[in-house]
């Protein structure tokens, strides 16, 4: 609710601003509010001037009284203007349109540019030989497409070094971006060892292509059981709900077993997801068809559609190590590490 009112008020300020300074009936109003504050304190000291003996003798206490109900008036005329602003946008989005028969002005959807984020991170000797691949492949997808690019580092997340194990760096990351870039739609995070195979195809396209509505805000993969879903790859809204759940899985962090659980933070929002947390199931969409946005390459799952190429559960490091390169050289066939 909180979201929607900022947003109403910065969509119409300068009307609002108009109809506020401008109306006749609004300021008159205003008028008597005044006049009736301004009266308050004088009737109220005078209807206890009356019984002076008997309540006070000191003409100092009036005078506190008169400050006292002066402040609460100002109390009172902040609500008044507060109620006459709210009346003012509802009567000029959705009285006065229709009165005049005309409609109320609206964006046209295709004008607004969406702004979306891709969100790296790597650490740790699992992918000491693989992070630059995993960094110029998803660099080079947010250049071709005019996303933003972001790389946790002790520049962008000084307060990385206390995120231990360090996959919940994951979620403190993505919270900050959230919370401070309150201009990007939709966030992309991708695990040090995913790879995006397509890289023509817009997050925009493949939102549309899974039929995303506008009440889900975190789009996941199906995962092997018995995990009900994989955060290895996940699409983040930028909405209230999703930085509170965020939120609600750092909190989650402070017991000890979830934080070393081996599933890390992808163990702690199942458990939200278990308790229904903020209506969640309803919030989260898992794609049961996992190829289309998260083939695990351990499965050979990968199809022509594949949207990410993911080397998970895969523990011989060389072996490891040497095919997520050659998968690299694959999508970028043209880069200089290839030839």
């Amino acid at each position: 609710m909180a979201c929607q009112v900022l947003r109403i008020s910065f969509a119409y300020g300068d009307e609002i601003k108009g109809i506020l300074f401008s109306s006749p009936f609004l300021g008159a109003t205003l008028n008597v509010a005044r006049y009736h504050v301004s009266r308050t304190p004088r009737r109220y000291c005078r209807r206890h001037q009356r019984y002076r003996r008997c309540f006070f003798d000191d003409r100092r206490r009036c005078s506190r009284v008169k400050a006292h109900m002066k402040y609460r008036g100002r109390q009172v005329l902040i609500l008044l203007y507060s109620f006459f602003f709210s009346l003012c946008i509802v009567y000029s989005e959705l009285i006065a349109p229709k009165a005049s028969g005309t409609t109320a002005q609206t964006v046209d959807p295709a004008v607004v540019q969406e702004k979306f984020g891709v969100v790296r991170h790597c650490s740790g000797p699992r992918y000491i030989n693989i992070s630059s691949f995993a960094y110029m492949n998803s660099d080079e997808y947010a250049k071709m497409h005019g996303y933003e690019h972001f790389v946790a580092n002790a520049t962008t997340m000084p307060s990385q070094t206390f995120f231990t194990p360090k996959s919940w760096l994951k979620v403190g990351f993505m919270w900050q971006i959230l919370t401070h870039r309150r201009d990007i739609q939709w966030l992309l995070w991708l695990d040090c060892d995913a790879l995006i195979t397509q890289l023509g195809e817009s997050i925009q396209d493949l939102l549309k292509s899974l039929s995303v509505n506008s009440t889900q805000e975190l789009i996941v993969a199906q995962d092997l059981a018995p995990s009900p879903f994989n955060l290895g790859v996940m699409f983040v809204r930028n909405t209230c709900w999703t930085r509170d759940v965020l939120g609600r899985l750092m909190v989650l962090a402070e017991d000890h077993d979830t934080r070393n659980h081996p599933w890390w933070e992808q163990h702690a929002l199942h458990a939200l997801f278990a308790q229904n947390y903020k209506r969640l199931r309803e919030k989260i969409y898992v794609v049961q068809n996992r190829a289309r946005i998260n083939a695990f390459a351990s499965l050979e799952e990968e199809k022509p559609d594949t949207f990410i190429w993911h080397r998970v559960n895969c523990h011989d490091q060389p072996t490891c190590d040497q095919s997520f390169r050659e998968k690299y050289c694959t999508i970028h066939p043209q880069s200089h590490y290839c030839s």
